[in-house]
C-alpha cells in the first residue's frame, strides 16, 4: 500500500512539471506607440512562388528526418496579432477594402536530430507525459502593398521550439508563431519607414512635395506652416497660412495632381490615354 502511495506522489510531480511546459519563439523588439501611427491594412496569404514551394520540397526528401509544411500561418490570429501592436488603424483579414495591405508565405523547416527522437519515444512509452521537444525553423517572406503595387519585400528565419507534453499537446503553437512572425515584420517597418507617405510617393514615382513643392514662406500678412503631404499620392499635400495677428485666420492651400486638359494638343491627348491605360492595368490586377 505505500509502495502504491509513493508511486501516486511521483507520477502527480511530474505532471505538475509537465504543467509548466511552454513553447519558445523568436520574438523581435519593436516600439510601443500610445495611439495608431500606421493606416489600417488588410492580410493576406501569399501565393508561394515555384522557387519557394521546391525548397521545401527538396528539404522534405533530403531525410526522413527532416520535414517542411507550407502555410503553417493561422492568418487570423496573424491578423489579431497586427491589431494588438495598437501601431495600425485596424488590421483585418483580406476584407479587401483598405488601400494597405500586407501579405505572408511561410514554411516550417524541422530537422529532427536524434535527441527529438528518443523524447518522442519515451514520451510514446509514458503516454505522453514526458514532454517533446521539437526545434524548427519558421521561413517567412512577405511584401507590404498600396493596392496592387508592391512598396516593401521582407523575409525572415524565425526559429522556435515546440514542448509538447499531455498538457499541451492540443496547444499547436499558433498565437506563438502569428506573434513571432509580427514582431520580426514591426520591426521591420520601423526600419523600413515602409508607411510613410514620402516612401509611397518615391516607390510609386509621384511627385515629391516634401522637395519639390515651392511656396513663399510668407504671403502679405499670413505665415506659412507645415507642409502636410497625404498618404495617398492622388491627395497631393496640404499647408496652412496662419495670420501673423488673428489666432482664427488662415488661409489652407492645397496642391494635388489633376490631369492635362489642353486636348488640342496630340501631346496631352497621348499622356491622358496612357493615363487611362495604367488605370485599366491596376483594375485588372485587383480583379475588378
Amino acid at each position: 500500500m505505500r509502495k502504491m502511495t509513493g508511486t501516486l506522489v511521483v507520477v502527480l510531480i511530474f505532471l505538475a512539471g509537465c504543467a509548466s511546459t511552454q513553447h519558445e519563439f523568436t520574438v523581435a523588439e519593436f516600439s510601443e506607440v500610445s495611439s495608431p501611427v500606421y493606416p489600417a491594412i488588410d492580410v493576406f496569404r501569399l501565393t508561394s512562388t515555384e522557387e519557394f514551394r521546391a525548397a521545401c520540397h527538396d528539404f522534405d526528401k533530403e531525410s526522413l528526418l527532416k520535414h517542411c509544411e507550407l502555410d503553417t500561418l493561422d492568418y487570423q490570429m496573424v491578423a489579431d496579432s497586427f491589431s494588438a501592436t495598437g501601431h495600425f488603424e485596424s488590421a483585418e483579414l483580406a476584407s479587401r477594402t483598405n488601400s494597405y495591405s500586407i501579405a505572408i508565405r511561410s514554411a516550417v523547416y524541422n530537422a529532427e536530430s536524434a535527441n527529438e527522437v528518443g523524447s518522442a519515444a519515451l514520451a510514446g512509452a509514458t503516454l505522453m507525459l514526458f514532454p517533446v521537444k521539437t526545434n524548427a525553423i519558421l521561413k517567412v517572406e512577405g511584401v507590404v502593398m498600396w493596392h496592387s503595387e508592391t512598396l516593401h519585400e521582407f523575409a525572415f528565419d524565425l526559429p522556435f521550439t515546440l514542448k509538447a507534453s499531455w498538457t499541451t499537446f492540443n496547444d499547436d503553437g499558433q498565437k506563438g508563431m502569428a506573434d513571432s512572425v509580427v514582431a520580426s515584420v514591426m520591426h521591420d517597418l520601423e526600419a523600413s519607414n515602409a508607411f510613410s507617405a514620402k516612401h509611397l510617393h518615391a516607390t510609386l514615382g509621384s511627385s515629391d512635395y516634401e522637395s519639390d513643392l515651392k511656396l513663399p514662406p510668407e504671403v502679405g500678412e499670413f505665415v506659412r506652416t507645415n507642409l502636410n503631404v497625404i498618404h495617398n499620392p492622388f491627395y497631393g499635400a496640404g499647408t496652412r497660412y496662419q495670420h501673423k495677428q488673428y489666432a482664427d485666420g488662415h488661409i489652407d492651400v492645397y496642391v494635388y495632381p489633376v490631369r492635362d486638359w489642353q486636348y488640342n494638343q496630340q501631346k496631352h491627348v497621348t499622356r491622358e490615354i496612357e493615363s487611362v491605360r495604367r488605370d485599366i492595368e491596376l483594375f485588372q490586377k485587383e480583379g475588378e
